[in-house]
C-alpha cells in the first residue's frame, strides 16, 4: 500500500466521524453531509499529489469542510447556517401575542439583513461561536487562525452586528 494510500486511510479514519458531524451541523443534511466528506478527502488526496502535507492538515480538512458546505447551501440557494444562527438567537414564544409576533417577525427580518451584510468569514465565526458554541481554540482549529485573531474577529463582528441592529431597530 503506497504512502498517500496509508495517510488518507488513516485521516478518514481519525477525522471522517467528526467533519461528518461539522458537515452536518451546517447543511442540518446527513446525506449532503457525507457528500461533503467525500469531496473534502478527495481534494486532499488531489492536494497532496503535488503538495506536502498541510502544516495543520485538521484545520485544513475543516476549512475545506465549510467552504464545500457553503457551496452545497448555495447551490440551494439557501443560508440555513446564517438562518439557523438568528433563529436561535431569539426566544419562539409560541403563544405570543399578534403584536409581538409583527414585532419578534421584524426583529428577526432585520437580523437577518444583518447577517447578510457580513463577511463570510464574519459570518462563520458568529456561526461557530453562537450556534456551536465552540472555544476561541476550537474556532481558531477549524479557521486557521490565531487565537488571538479570534478574539479581535468575533469582538469586531459582534459589534457591527450590534450596530446595525441598533440602526435597523431606531
Amino acid at each position: 500500500m503506497s504512502t498517500l494510500l496509508t495517510e488518507i486511510t488513516e485521516l478518514v479514519s481519525e477525522h471522517e466521524a467528526a467533519l461528518c458531524r461539522y458537515a452536518c451541523s451546517v447543511l442540518h443534511d446527513a446525506d449532503q453531509a457525507r457528500d461533503v466528506i467525500q469531496e473534502t478527502f478527495m481534494k486532499y488526496l488531489k492536494y497532496r499529489e503535488t503538495h506536502e502535507a498541510p502544516e495543520h492538515t485538521r484545520a485544513w480538512l475543516y476549512k475545506v469542510t465549510y467552504n464545500q458546505s457553503i457551496d452545497y447551501i448555495r447551490k440551494r440557494k439557501t443560508r440555513q447556517s446564517a438562518e439557523n444562527v438568528i433563529r436561535e438567537s431569539f426566544d419562539e414564544a409560541s403563544e405570543s401575542a399578534p403584536d409581538q409576533k409583527l414585532e419578534k417577525q421584524d426583529a428577526e427580518s432585520k437580523a437577518w439583513d444583518s447577517l447578510q451584510n457580513l463577511s463570510e468569514n464574519e459570518q462563520k465565526i458568529v456561526y461557530l461561536k453562537v450556534h456551536q458554541d465552540k472555544s476561541y481554540q476550537e474556532i481558531s482549529d477549524e479557521m486557521g487562525i490565531s487565537v488571538s485573531h479570534v478574539g479581535n474577529l468575533l469582538h469586531r463582528t459582534m459589534k457591527k452586528l450590534s450596530e446595525q441592529m441598533s440602526e435597523k431597530l431606531a
